[in-house]
């Protein structure tokens, strides 16, 4: 039997792979695109971590210019 992950959208561990990348809960039917063996590639950590890089960098570049002024 496939092992089963943690559903995105009901929260039931019914969460199983149908096809490379294919995500398909059977409680819920939703479906959700992943990766080839794990249904979170880890883009989302990703890109929350990039955004707040880019707001830091903003809030330095903010705070020189009213130094600067």
């Amino acid at each position: 039997m496939p092992e089963t992950k943690k559903c995105p959208e009901c929260g039931k561990g019914k969460l199983e792979r149908t096809a490379s990348g294919i995500w398909e809960c059977g409680k819920c039917g939703n479906k959700i695109a992943g990766g080839a063996y794990e249904p979170d590639t880890g883009a989302e950590q990703m890109l929350k971590r990039a955004k707040k890089e880019e707001v830091e960098e903003l809030e330095e570049a903010k705070d020189e210019l009213e130094v600067e002024s």
